[in-house]
């Protein structure tokens, strides 16, 4: 059974924004692995148990994939982006709520500067994983030797040269 294309969208671009939606959900699932991610049930945790954590092991799994996928380095840092946008915006929605009680902002500027916070800390999975992505490309070596150290100096780089948010 052939699935159906909604109108004006081709096949490809179909297929391009699949990847995108995987490279989302695996954002999410990583940061369903901490237990104060859920927005809507308020600021306590929502499993004390660390039954979730589990997620933590298998939740880059799409994103990789998507990364591997992609046709373009721009591509996958726009893949890598997209999965930095939504694992950020769950896993620290509180910064937000931070602002608005604690730093007297109101709502609207608040969330300008989660978004702004967010985004900062996201580019730094996107370059991981455009860089990976070059070197699978140059040099063919596959992304699980490559991807850990090349993700973890830009993490490195966001914790201590640029801001000190870890």
């Amino acid at each position: 059974m052939e699935r159906a294309v909604p109108p004006g969208l081709g096949q490809s671009a179909a297929r391009r924004l699949g990847w995108y939606a995987i490279a989302a959900g695996s954002g999410v699932l990583l940061a369903l692995a901490f237990p104060l991610v859920v927005p809507l049930v308020g600021l306590r945790e929502v499993d004390p148990a660390g039954r979730l954590e589990i997620l933590a092991w298998f939740g880059l799994t799409p994103a990789i994939l998507a990364v591997r996928a992609a046709g373009s380095a721009r591509s996958a840092f726009l893949r890598g982006l997209v999965a930095g946008l939504a694992f950020f915006f769950a896993a620290i929605h509180w910064v937000s709520h931070a602002m608005t009680a604690f730093g007297g902002l109101p709502l609207s500027l608040a969330l300008v500067g989660l978004t702004l916070l967010v985004l900062f800390m996201a580019v730094h999975w996107a370059a991981a994983f455009a860089v990976s992505w070059k070197l699978r490309e140059g040099l063919g070596w596959p992304m699980h030797v490559h991807l850990p150290i090349v993700w973890t100096a830009f993490e490195l780089c966001r914790d201590h040269l640029f801001s000190g948010f870890p």
